[in-house]
């Protein structure tokens, strides 16, 4: 019985030990990746970050949905009550089924191109690191996400951005692609660059290439397949 009580203890105490090593990783990231690196080479982790960006996303969903839905609505002709609402109804469940099964389908999408690219240079490089690096990167870019939609949330403008799109049409393909070439997309490819760099080794600037081509290109085919989608002649 005492033994149980002491295995008890010692596994609540090694979860709050992870839990805090994570929260410094957390920060880390914004600032030191370079320190997140060294902490992935030594054992990768992916399940807090994924539970973060999941919770960011949930929270960004709760704050703008509602607002983006009735402006879609309000762009429509029919003025039937009955209608409006079933819309709605539709368009906010679509909307959250969307977001939530894109984020996760482009977050395995990116780890699986990054392990493929990262093979080339170390053939026992594992999908879990690259996970680990990808989901880490991430949480930066859900952070924008996160201020943007508390703009949306207090301006109640469903097209409210923090990037060089401001100065766009909000109907231009312009605005489409310089709102996901965000400034807080270019911070998450200089820290990506970086822990890469620890991780594979590789000079500071060649990691960085290798993160804006690997993030750049799923990002372009992301926007490409969005523009599709929405403008499909």
């Amino acid at each position: 019985m005492h033994k149980m009580a002491l295995d008890e203890r010692r596994s609540i105490n090694g979860f709050w030990m992870r839990l805090g090593i994570e929260a410094r990783k957390l920060k880390a990231i914004f600032m030191e990746p370079k320190q997140v690196g060294l902490s992935i080479a030594d054992r990768p982790t992916y399940i807090f970050p994924i539970l973060l960006i999941l919770v960011l996303l949930i929270l960004c969903n709760l704050l703008t949905v509602d607002i983006q839905a009735r402006d879609f609505i309000n762009k429509r002709f029919n003025s039937d009550p009955v209608f409006q609402e079933n819309l709605q109804r539709n368009l906010v469940y679509s909307i959250w089924r969307t977001r939530i099964g894109l984020k996760f389908f482009g977050i395995f999408l990116t780890s699986a191109f990054l392990f493929y690219a990262a093979r080339v240079y170390n053939e026992n490089f594992r999908f879990k690191t690259s996970l680990s690096i990808f989901v880490w990167s991430e949480v930066i870019r859900m952070s924008g996400y996160f201020i943007t939609a508390l703009l949306v949330y207090l301006t109640k403008d469903p097209n409210c951005t923090i990037s060089l799109a401001l100065f766009m049409p909000r109907d231009s393909l312009m605005f489409i692609w310089l709102d996901a070439f965000n400034l807080f997309f270019l911070w998450e490819i200089l820290a990506m660059g970086a822990i890469l760099a620890v991780i594979m080794k590789l000079k500071a600037m060649r990691g960085l290439a290798s993160s804006a081509i690997i993030l750049g290109g799923c990002n372009v085919l992301f926007i490409m397949t969005y523009i599709f989608i929405n403008n499909p002649t």
